[in-house]
């Protein structure tokens, strides 16, 4: 889905105005129609940019607020069905962000940490929720540390989309003169 942009919009757009501009519609069009099935079959029409800067949208928007959304979310997209984990870091390696990358990796030794940790407290256990971090107040640091991780990388992380936009616009957008 390219999106179309005024010649004059496309210059001056900062780098985060850009990314919102080309994913945003999709965001919109995912939204509408029957979930799942519409997702998924939007998902099989973008370019590769666009796969790529999509899952990192779904990543931010899910986990860039609060650290009790961000200790769910990341657990979620690893042990989804729909492969939300491999996706992902298929598409971080796609704009070439390696600051990124490497996060993505430390969350997965560090969540796999947490897990057994979750599981020595309760031998049952097998969802991460909100409660864990109140119930085991220990695994908060962990999180903590990881959650300040992902925003002092976030803004980097928009910069290298906004250059990967700009770099490929045919994959993104038509530019209207």
């Amino acid at each position: 889905m390219l999106v179309s942009l005024e010649r004059k919009e496309w210059e001056n757009f900062d780098d985060e105005a850009l990314f919102r501009a080309v994913i945003l519609p999709t965001v919109h069009e995912m939204h509408s129609g029957e979930a799942p099935l519409n997702k998924f079959e939007v998902y099989k029409k973008l370019t590769l940019g666009q796969r790529a800067v999509f899952m990192f949208w779904v990543l931010y928007d899910h986990s860039d607020k609060e650290i009790d959304q961000f200790y769910t979310w990341i657990p979620y997209m690893r042990e989804s069905e729909q492969s939300y984990w491999p996706e992902l870091k298929a598409g971080v390696s796609t704009i070439g962000d390696e600051a990124l990358l490497l996060f993505l990796n430390d969350c997965e030794k560090t969540f796999d940490l947490l897990k057994q940790v979750n599981q020595k407290h309760d031998p049952n256990w097998k969802d991460y929720f909100h409660s864990d971090l109140v119930k085991h107040p220990e695994l908060r640091p962990y999180v903590r540390s990881l959650h300040l991780t992902f925003e002092k990388i976030v803004p980097t992380t928009i910069s290298i989309i906004g250059n990967y936009i700009r770099n490929v616009p045919n994959e993104f957008v038509q530019i209207k003169e």
